[in-house]
């Protein structure tokens, strides 16, 4: 599995990022940082989507809402309202 995380001029650069993407390369994750299309994410590409912020928050993402479109994240296809595990 890849921990994959957005390349974008919109996103400040965050320490608490930063320490997510070395913490998932020492954990044996490949660590991709790209910009991510919106077709990846309605496509149902990730399994577990999260934010961080730099108060070393991080929040697993149940759904991702776009115009008309909801997609529910889903960890292995689970049917629950449960999100993460987080990496």
């Amino acid at each position: 599995s890849a921990f994959v995380t957005p390349q974008s001029n919109a996103i400040l650069p965050s320490i608490t990022n930063k320490s997510l993407m070395q913490l998932a390369a020492d954990e044996g994750h490949a660590v991709e940082q790209r910009p991510i299309a919106i077709d990846e994410v309605l496509d149902g590409r990730f399994s577990e989507v999260g934010a961080c912020g730099t108060a070393v928050v991080v929040t697993p993402v149940g759904r991702v809402v776009y115009r008309d479109q909801v997609v529910s994240i889903r960890h292995d296809g689970d049917q629950s309202d449960a999100v993460g595990p987080v990496l």
